[in-house]
């Protein structure tokens, strides 16, 4: 087995999304010894923190492409954002422009082109599969809260 430390960081973190420390608090995480990135218990938690990114960007923000995913996700600033774009549109086979939906298909492979892209190395297929089985498991709790007027689950983020 290889060296913790020779692993990609997002594998370390069990972050494939490289999802960067901030006050917001998802399920799944916990506290790691990284100064920059989350931390999550598994890979399937940080998968579904990427899927609930990728969500509140398509719904909350209108994010419907993948250039628009990516300048908010990998901004200019800190990535090659052009390269980050090109690379994803030909794992997803897609043009920059097409539009995404939030789909039990389009988000699993969006978000292993993503890990991939992230990490240098294709993710466990089971890995995402859990992690979408995850979201879709919060996001109808949500949904179910929303529709009978009820307070919001105290931390799902």
């Amino acid at each position: 087995m290889a060296n913790l430390q020779q692993l990609p960081r997002g594998w370390r973190n069990c972050n494939p999304g490289n999802i960067k420390k901030s006050a917001d608090r998802f399920r799944g995480e916990v506290d790691g010894l990284d100064a920059v990135f989350k931390t999550f218990r598994s890979m399937a938690w940080g998968f579904r923190a990427l899927f609930m990114i990728l969500h509140t960007y398509i719904v909350r923000y209108n994010l419907r492409t993948i250039r628009q995913i990516v300048e908010r996700w990998a901004p200019a600033s800190e990535n090659q954002t052009e390269d980050y774009i090109y690379t994803l549109c030909e794992k997803m086979h897609m043009e920059d422009d097409d539009e995404l939906h939030f789909t039990p298909i389009t988000m699993p492979r969006l978000a292993t082109a993503i890990a991939t892209i992230e990490c240098g190395r294709a993710p466990k297929r089971a890995d995402v599969e859990l992690g979408w089985s995850l979201c879709e498991k919060d996001l109808r709790e949500i949904n179910r809260r929303k529709i009978r007027n009820l307070p919001p689950i105290e931390g799902l983020k």
